[in-house]
């Protein structure tokens, strides 16, 4: 299980702004409600998870949330914190609500199902 569940965050850890251009049409960027702002919390979270700083990382993302909870990015995000603190609960809660705000990105859920199988 644990082996699954690395594969699973290793496939969600894609940064989202990579992945093909449905991903901006599935809801994976920030809405025009605050996005600019949330998309700068989510940045200084990527920052403070590069340097394994994860209690500042999930207080960005979690900021970025609450601004935008439609958002998917920082969830995303959250969760690879989470995941880092070793929190795998909470890592997995935020890897799917990320997935069904971008649940017709069909990279991801690919990728997700043969992770599983």
């Amino acid at each position: 299980m644990k082996r699954k569940l690395s594969c699973c965050f290793a496939l969600c850890a894609l940064p989202l702004a990579v992945l093909p251009g449905a991903a901006q049409e599935a809801g994976a960027f920030a809405g025009a409600a605050g996005g600019r702002v949330a998309a700068s919390h989510v940045e200084k979270g990527r920052m403070f998870s590069d340097r394994k700083d994860y209690e500042a990382a999930l207080a960005e993302f979690t900021e970025a949330i609450r601004i935008d909870p439609e958002y998917a990015a920082p969830y995303n995000n959250r969760g690879l914190a989470y995941y880092g603190k070793k929190d795998y609960g909470r890592a997995m809660a935020d890897s799917v609500q990320a997935l069904k705000l971008v649940f017709n990105f069909t990279t991801i859920k690919n990728n997700l199902e043969r992770a599983w199988k």
